[in-house]
């Protein structure tokens, strides 16, 4: 139950982050001048918190439903209209733990034993998105999007050797073997999933700006949802 408490406080720190930090950058904005006109592409280089929720069954109640991991990624945009723009990111995570318990029922044993397993992930990602972005030529540009993602999902896992002692309390316990030492993967599978968030992007010259965002991902074998910082382009 700690582990769900402190992972809730870090997301919502890191959620907190970027908001501080998009007021922060929009206060400064009015003390400068435009960005420049007429770029039609900019390029984004991002990282931040990422947390996943894969789609596996897991029969307790107090397990890792979420893990934890670091995400970096490079943003491509395409301008149609100055408020309308294609982007298309590439991204990928650090590696993420997450702690799962398992039952198991051994001859002999009337009730089943439980083991833990630790299930290791890493989330590479490719998605196209449409971007609105708000008002023209301005220092503060708040955006919102909507896309599709195709992420791949790698996962391996490892399983110690357990034991567990059974028995009538007056006479010694007799040891079992729940499980042997196990290694699984690594194992890739490719998921699609709707993208949709928003953030936005402040100039500091009239073609370099800073970047936050915030994205939420769902379908085909779970979801994520990822707060960033970044610096870009106007090229």
């Amino acid at each position: 139950m700690l582990r769900h408490t402190v992972r809730h406080k870090s997301s919502c720190c890191l959620a907190l982050l970027v908001l501080v930090s998009t007021v922060a950058l929009a206060t400064t904005a009015e003390a400068q001048s435009v960005p420049a006109k007429g770029s039609p592409w900019d390029v984004s280089f991002v990282a931040g918190y990422l947390g996943v929720r894969p789609e596996i069954e897991l029969l307790d109640r107090y397990a890792d439903r979420w893990y934890d991991a670091g995400q970096a990624g490079v943003a491509v945009g395409r301008y149609f209209t100055p408020n309308l723009k294609a982007e298309v990111e590439l991204s990928t995570s650090t590696e993420g733990r997450q702690w799962i318990t398992r039952h198991v029922t051994l001859s002999g044993v009337s009730y089943p034993l439980p083991y833990g397993t630790e299930r290791f992930g890493t989330l590479r990602e490719v998605s196209a998105s449409f971007v609105y972005q708000f008002f023209e030529n301005e220092w503060a540009h708040p955006f919102i999007f909507v896309g599709v993602a195709g992420d791949f999902d790698r996962v391996r896992s490892y399983t110690a050797r357990q034991t567990y002692f059974v028995g009538d309390s007056r006479i010694p316990p007799s040891q079992v073997v729940v499980t042997d030492e196990i290694r699984e993967g690594p194992e890739t599978t490719t998921h699609a999933r709707v993208l949709f968030g928003g953030g936005g992007k402040f100039y500091a010259n009239q073609r370099v700006f800073v970047r936050a965002d915030g994205r939420f991902g769902t379908g085909q074998g779970g979801r994520h949802v990822a707060f960033r910082l970044g610096v870009g382009v106007d090229f």
